[in-house]
Parts: C-alpha cells; structure tokens; sequence
C-alpha cells in the first residue's frame, strides 16, 4: 500500500513539533508548521527588497529546517536549493514539495563542509542557522566559497544579549550563568534535551553574537557586511511595517536618520532577540 505523502508530513511534523507543548498556543503553533509555506511571504518580500531581483538566479536555502521557505521560494518560480545537517528535516522539505507536485531534493550536508563546487550560488539564505551549527566561522567560509563575486547572504544572528531568548521564550537567560540558565530551562520544562535527537542543543552549546562581534567574524570570511535595520532607516521604503516606514521618512526628511539608527542600534543590543545583516562578497555587482 503506497503511503499517503500528506498524512506521513502530518506525523513527522508531529513528532518534531512535539518538543514545543509548552507554547501557550501550541496548537495554532502546530497548524503554522504543517503549512510553513504559506506563511513565508513578508520573509520573501524583504529578501527581495534588500537583495533585489532573483530571477534568473540561483539560491541555497542552507539551514531549510522544515522547508518552508524553499517551498514557498519554488511556488513562486525561484530556483532554490535547500539543504539541511538534519535528515529527517530533509524528508519533510521534500514531502512538503510534493504537495505542490514539485521535485524538491535537499541535500543532506553540515554547513562546515559543503558539496558543492565553488562560486555557484548568487544568493544565500541563512535563517536561524548560525546558532546552531558547531563552528561558525567555518560555514562563513564556505558561503563566501560557493557564492559568486558580487553575490549575497541573508543571515539573522542571535543577540548574545537579547532581553528574552528566541528559543525558549524566557526572559534574562542570556544575563545570567549558563549552569543556571540551564538549570530554569529544565525547571520550566522547555528544555530540548527530551526529545531524541543528534542535533538538539542545550542553551551553553549555542553560538550567540554580539553586534560588532559577529560584524568581525563575517569581515574575517571576506564578507563585507550591512545591517539589515540600517538599510531600512536609510531606505524607508524597505520598511514593511506602516507605521514605522512613516517615521523613518519624517526623520530622514529632517536629517535625523543617522540619530534614528544610533537611537534604534543602542536598543537593539539589549532588547531586539536576532540581528539581520546582509554579507556581500566583493565582486562583479556592486551592493
């Protein structure tokens, strides 16, 4: 009996979703993971406004997790590439492709060491990745190693200093002992220890970043950097959010959008969970 791709995602879902019960919202939770992909759309439509055009171009979505971007990437006509450390998350990028009759194969790989030949891709998508992987500056490496000249990374970053930690929805852990964030994660039950897995990690076994630190670590690779929230105080335009677009606009109309950036930077790095920076590696098209 041929087995039904879409009950078969439901459960491998399931069960990786299963770690996350504690979410005041877990069921809504749980329905925005089984249809990822159709949730994707601000993501794209700021990918697209600060990288620009990617027709015609090719893309790795390195870190796709659960294949919702890929997914949604594809629909909309783009050539991506997804690729995954985790198999089973592989698996379900591919099942997720198939609801759309779409032969997506992810490639099952460490960011470390890539099999892939060099100069390929004109873009990179690097989405809640960095924090996991075990050596940092090795992936940098190899993004600016199969990227071409001119080409582009879109990559957030975790704030090592974050009021409250993206991961597991608890205020101030970054502030205190490692040992004793560990210790309250257990205590609130939100640890990922308890579901069995290679790749989960504990809170100390995480890469977090400062600003300027990680600004040091992509310059190291042979990226030149921008940040995301600069682009957008100097360009309102990129601005999604109403409201916000309208102030940065009054601001730089009256030559304030450099104390804007000072005022929203200085904030950030107490209070903002992830940092958006773009990675240029120099080239043939100017950023």
């Amino acid at each position: 009996m041929r087995e039904d791709p879409e009950a078969k995602l439901a459960e491998m879902l399931a069960q990786w979703a299963s770690f996350m019960k504690w979410h005041p919202n877990y069921e809504k939770w749980l329905v925005g993971r089984i249809h990822q992909e159709d949730y994707q759309q601000a993501r794209i439509n700021n990918l697209l406004d600060v990288i620009g055009d990617l027709s015609r171009k090719r893309i790795l979505d390195l870190g796709c997790g659960m294949g919702g971007l890929s997914v949604a990437l594809r629909r909309e006509g783009f050539d991506v590439i997804p690729l995954d450390f985790n198999i089973d998350y592989c698996r379900i990028t591919k099942l997720r492709g198939q609801r759309y009759v779409l032969d997506i194969n992810p490639i099952n790989a460490m960011g470390e060491s890539l099999p892939l030949k060099s100069e390929l891709f004109d873009a990179i998508t690097l989405f809640d990745v960095l924090e996991h992987v075990q050596r940092p500056a090795y992936v940098l490496r190899e993004l600016y190693r199969v990227l071409k000249p001119g080409g582009s990374v879109f990559a957030t970053v975790i704030n090592r200093y974050a009021f409250r930690d993206p991961h597991y929805h608890l205020r101030l852990i970054n502030w205190v002992p490692k040992k004793v964030a560990e210790w309250y994660i257990k205590q609130r039950k939100r640890g990922k220890s308890f579901v069995p897995c290679e790749d989960r990690q504990k809170l100390s076994e995480m890469n977090y970043f400062g600003f300027s630190e990680f600004k040091g670590l992509a310059k190291s690779a042979g990226f030149d950097i921008k940040d995301v929230a600069c682009l957008q105080i100097s360009q309102p335009s990129l601005i999604r959010n109403g409201r916000l677009r309208k102030c940065a606009q009054i601001l730089k109309s009256v030559r304030l959008s450099g104390l804007a950036y000072l005022c929203f930077r200085s904030l950030s790095r107490i209070y903002v969970s992830s940092f958006e920076f773009v990675l240029y590696k120099p080239g043939e098209e100017n950023h």
